[in-house]
Order: structure tokens, then C-alpha cells, then sequence
């Protein structure tokens, strides 16, 4: 369901569900009392005196290739899903060093992610080989040099 209503509460009561899967959470702010004054409270007595749970599926990362949501449909298997309103011009650039030889193998992990993809082309990236300098304290480990140098 999108939202948790009573009639929500009333239609898993009379199924015998113990389980209420929605994207909205019922409490965006923190309770102090649960007495019933309002319709969230109404349906937090209700869902707990019949034993059963609220799962709130909303997370920042909805709205994004291969996301939370995305997974979630596969483990449902589910094979005909798309993003509904697709946001335009979020892409982020993630900047990594990495010695040459480990390179591909980074890319490949980055990509089974989710990262790399712009509109309807995936496994996009840009590499440049440079010289890089930095100097690890004690608790570095690096991969090329020594601490301190």
C-alpha cells in the first residue's frame, strides 16, 4: 500500500495478515503519547493489539537505476517494473585512484552497484592515467610506497 490507513489495518485484520508492506511510514515524527487523538495513533493501537507489523519500504534512494526499489522487485520477481517520474540531472561523479592494474576490476564492482549509468547507456566511464602523490600516516596501508613518504 502506499500509505497505512484503518481501512489498511481493518483489510489485514480480516485477512489474517501479520504483515503491512507500505511506502509511506506511518510516523514521520517522533510520538510522545499513543492515546488514539489522531488517525496515526488510531492505527498504531490498532496494528499492534492484532499483532501485526508496519514495513516501511520510502528510502532516499527510490528514485534511482537499479535501487532499493529496483531490488526489491527482483526478489519479488517481478519482471515488468520501470521507474514511474524519473528525475533528470542527478548524476554525481565519483572520482577514485587506483593503480592500473586493479582499474578493471574496480570499474566491474562500481558498475554492479549501480554506478556508471547515463540515461539509457550503462557501464559509462572516463580514465586517465597521472601521476598522484600523498603521504600515509601510521595507520595508512598502501599499495604502493611507505608509510610517511
Amino acid at each position: 500500500t502506499l500509505d497505512t490507513l484503518e481501512n489498511t489495518v481493518d483489510e489485514a485484520i480480516s485477512k489474517g495478515c501479520n504483515l503491512i508492506v507500505s511506502f509511506h511510514p506511518i510516523i514521520f515524527k517522533g510520538l510522545k503519547k499513543i492515546n488514539g487523538s489522531n488517525y496515526v495513533e488510531r492505527v498504531i493501537i490498532k496494528a499492534i493489539q492484532h499483532n501485526i507489523a508496519i514495513y516501511a519500504t520510502h528510502t532516499a534512494l527510490d528514485n534511482v537505476n537499479r535501487g532499493v526499489s529496483a531490488k526489491m522487485c527482483e526478489v519479488l520477481g517481478l519482471n515488468n517494473y520501470q521507474t514511474l517520474i524519473p528525475k533528470a540531472g542527478n548524476i554525481k561523479k565519483l572520482t577514485t585512484f587506483v593503480p592500473t592494474t586493479h582499474a578493471n576490476a574496480l570499474r566491474s564492482k562500481l558498475f554492479q552497484a549501480g554506478a556508471g549509468t547515463i540515461g539509457n547507456y550503462d557501464n559509462c566511464s572516463f580514465n586517465f592515467q597521472g601521476m598522484g602523490s600523498y603521504r600515509g600516516n601510521e595507520h595508512s596501508n598502501p599499495t604502493v610506497g611507505k608509510q610517511g613518504d
